[in-house]
């Protein structure tokens, strides 16, 4: 993906441009409306991927048995991922349903990501490609607990021209 790509004055003039903050529990939609100017128009929250594994799982894991020789031998069935990594999954899939729809509606022309590495990787797999072209920029930091006109302290994309 594209890094950088400024938010210039020309450019915002012609574009309605996206900015999404996200992590494993949380994504905060902007629309930037200015070099220093984002009004926040959609929080998503995802409380499950806050949890504990343990605090996911509702039970232990399933049993499957094996017959070797003359005796049956039983053990647990494992998840190849965590509770918590599924719950990451899910979040960056509906995350990416959420632009996918902004998309198809018209809603933005270009989109600038940040997040935490790991969620903005997920993030990236959930995105169809279409709405993949309209990443201008990205930032692997989670920024979501910073206040709106603070950003673009932490994201240089919201400051080059």
């Amino acid at each position: 993906m594209p890094e950088g790509g400024g938010l210039g004055a020309a450019n915002l003039m012609k574009k309605n441009t996206w900015l999404v903050v996200a992590s494993s529990s949380m994504a905060r939609i902007f629309k930037v409306e200015g070099i220093d100017k984002l009004q926040e128009i959609k929080t998503l929250e995802h409380p499950e991927s806050r949890l504990r594994n343990l605090d996911l799982v509702s039970d232990k894991p399933g049993r499957d048995s094996q017959t070797v020789g003359r005796g049956i031998r039983k053990h647990a069935l494992e998840s190849k991922e965590s509770p918590k990594h599924q719950e990451m999954v899910l979040f960056a899939k509906t995350l990416a349903d959420v632009l996918e729809n902004a998309r198809h509606q018209g809603e933005f022309d270009a989109l600038y990501l940040a997040a935490g590495p790991s969620f903005l990787g997920l993030l990236r797999q959930s995105l169809d490609a279409n709405t993949a072209k309209f990443i201008k920029g990205e930032v692997d930091k989670d920024v979501t607990q910073i206040k709106p006109h603070e950003l673009p302290l932490h994201l240089p994309f919201l400051c080059r021209f």
